[in-house]
C-alpha cells in the first residue's frame, strides 16, 4: 500500500518533471496496488489514477496541480464574464451542444483488480434507468480496489458522463 501522492509524484518524475513543478498538497488517500505496464505511457497511468480517485489535473502558476473533485468553491465568476460581449460588427456567439440521451451510456462497467478475490479481475457496474438506449461502456483500471469502491467509481463515472453532456464555447463572429 502506498500514498496516492507518492504514486503520482513517482509518475511525474518518470515524465521528466521535478517535484518543484508538481503540487500534490490536496491529494489524500492510498493505493492498494497499481499495475504499470512497461508499454504504458505516463499519461495513461495518470488517467487511470485520475478516474479512480476523482482528480482533475490542471496547470496553474507554472505547476501541475492535482485537485480532488468536490472541493469548496474558490471563486465566483460574474454572469457578465460568462456571456459573450462585443459590438455589432465583432461579437462572440455562444454555442451550446448537448448530447442526446441515446448517445450516452445506460450501463457503465468498471473492470478492476479485486482485493477480495486474490487480485483477479472484478467488474462492478452502474446503471441508469431513464432512457431507452442500451449503450454500455467499459472502463478498465489496473488498480487494486474493493468491490464497494469499484462500484462507487462506476457510479461516479456514469453520473459524470451524464452531467457533462452539455458543453459550450464561444466563436467570434464578424458581420
Amino acid at each position: 500500500m502506498s500514498l496516492l501522492s507518492e504514486v503520482l509524484a513517482n509518475l511525474c518524475q518518470k515524465a521528466g518533471l521535478a517535484l518543484s513543478q508538481v503540487d500534490l498538497s490536496l491529494v489524500t488517500g492510498t493505493v492498494e496496488g497499481f499495475v504499470v505496464s512497461n508499454r504504458a505511457s505516463v499519461r495513461s497511468s495518470l488517467e487511470h489514477l485520475q478516474r479512480a480517485f476523482f482528480l482533475d489535473i490542471v496547470e496553474s502558476s507554472g505547476k501541475i496541480r492535482f485537485v480532488p473533485r468536490g472541493q469548496a468553491v474558490v471563486a465566483t465568476i460574474p454572469v457578465v464574464d460568462l456571456i459573450p460581449q462585443g459590438d455589432g460588427n465583432n461579437r462572440e456567439l455562444l454555442t451550446i451542444t448537448r448530447r442526446q440521451e441515446s448517445e450516452l451510456s445506460q450501463t457503465l462497467n468498471v473492470n478492476y483488480l479485486s482485493k477480495g478475490a486474490d487480485y483477479q479481475q472484478g467488474t462492478q457496474l452502474a446503471q441508469r434507468q431513464v432512457n431507452q438506449a442500451e449503450n454500455a461502456s467499459n472502463v478498465t483500471v489496473p488498480i487494486v480496489m474493493t468491490a464497494d469502491y469499484a462500484r462507487k467509481v462506476a457510479d461516479v463515472l456514469l453520473y459524470t458522463e451524464w452531467t457533462e453532456r452539455t458543453s459550450c464555447w464561444t466563436n467570434r463572429r464578424r458581420d
